[in-house]
Protein backbone atom coordinates (compact mmCIF):
# COMPACT_ATOMS: atom_id res chain seq x y z
CA UNK A 1 0.00 0.00 0.00
CA UNK A 2 1.98 2.96 -1.52
CA UNK A 3 -0.56 5.60 0.58
CA UNK A 4 0.91 3.60 3.89
CA UNK A 5 4.55 2.90 2.97
CA UNK A 6 5.45 5.13 0.53
CA UNK A 7 9.01 4.92 2.58
CA UNK A 8 8.81 1.24 2.32
CA UNK A 9 8.47 1.48 -1.63
CA UNK A 10 11.30 3.69 -2.31
CA UNK A 11 13.59 1.96 -0.52
CA UNK A 12 12.65 -1.30 -2.56
CA UNK A 13 13.42 0.72 -5.36
CA UNK A 14 16.68 2.77 -4.61
CA UNK A 15 18.12 -0.86 -3.39
CA UNK A 16 17.14 -2.26 -7.26
CA UNK A 17 18.76 0.87 -8.48
CA UNK A 18 21.93 0.37 -6.55
CA UNK A 19 22.46 -3.29 -6.64
CA UNK A 20 22.37 -2.62 -10.83
CA UNK A 21 24.85 0.22 -10.52
CA UNK A 22 27.49 -1.08 -7.57
CA UNK A 23 27.77 -4.73 -9.97
CA UNK A 24 29.05 -2.80 -12.54
CA UNK A 25 26.95 -4.12 -15.45
CA UNK A 26 27.48 -2.58 -18.80
CA UNK A 27 24.35 -1.24 -21.21
CA UNK A 28 21.66 -1.35 -18.81
CA UNK A 29 19.87 1.70 -20.10
CA UNK A 30 17.20 -0.37 -22.08
CA UNK A 31 16.80 -2.59 -18.77
CA UNK A 32 16.39 0.65 -16.59
CA UNK A 33 14.49 2.31 -19.04
CA UNK A 34 12.27 -0.90 -19.00
CA UNK A 35 12.44 -0.65 -15.00
CA UNK A 36 11.23 3.04 -14.84
CA UNK A 37 7.72 1.77 -17.17
CA UNK A 38 7.34 -1.12 -14.66
CA UNK A 39 7.98 1.09 -11.42
CA UNK A 40 5.55 3.84 -13.84
CA UNK A 41 3.06 1.06 -14.00
CA UNK A 42 3.18 -0.19 -10.03
CA UNK A 43 2.79 3.12 -8.91
CA UNK A 44 -0.14 4.37 -11.23
CA UNK A 45 -2.03 1.35 -9.91
CA UNK A 46 -1.01 2.30 -6.31
CA UNK A 47 -2.37 5.54 -6.45
CA UNK A 48 -5.85 4.85 -8.32
CA UNK A 49 -6.41 2.22 -4.78
CA UNK A 50 -5.03 5.39 -2.80
CA UNK A 51 -7.64 7.48 -4.55
CA UNK A 52 -10.50 4.86 -4.36
CA UNK A 53 -9.80 4.61 -0.50
CA UNK A 54 -8.88 7.78 0.42
CA UNK A 55 -12.53 8.03 1.91
CA UNK A 56 -11.79 4.93 4.20
CA UNK A 57 -8.58 7.46 5.81
CA UNK A 58 -9.81 10.74 5.76
CA UNK A 59 -12.59 11.54 8.90
CA UNK A 60 -15.66 12.98 7.79
CA UNK A 61 -16.07 16.40 6.81
CA UNK A 62 -19.32 17.99 7.44
CA UNK A 63 -20.65 21.72 6.47
CA UNK A 64 -23.96 22.99 6.25
CA UNK A 65 -25.04 25.85 3.33
CA UNK A 66 -26.79 28.76 4.93
CA UNK A 67 -28.25 32.08 3.88
CA UNK A 68 -26.04 34.95 4.89
CA UNK A 69 -28.37 37.61 5.04
CA UNK A 70 -25.47 40.93 5.11
CA UNK A 71 -24.33 39.58 1.78
CA UNK A 72 -27.41 37.86 0.32
CA UNK A 73 -25.67 34.80 -0.86
CA UNK A 74 -25.00 31.27 0.19
CA UNK A 75 -21.83 30.20 1.91
CA UNK A 76 -20.67 27.26 3.99
CA UNK A 77 -20.35 27.09 7.58
CA UNK A 78 -17.66 26.82 8.95
CA UNK A 79 -15.81 27.99 6.19
CA UNK A 80 -13.46 26.16 3.48
CA UNK A 81 -10.85 28.07 5.74
CA UNK A 82 -11.32 26.45 8.74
Amino acid sequence: DLLRSKDRWMGRVRLIREKITRHGFRNTEAWMTHWDMQIYKALEHQYQLGLESLHEVLPEIRADVVFDAKTGRACLRPPLEQ
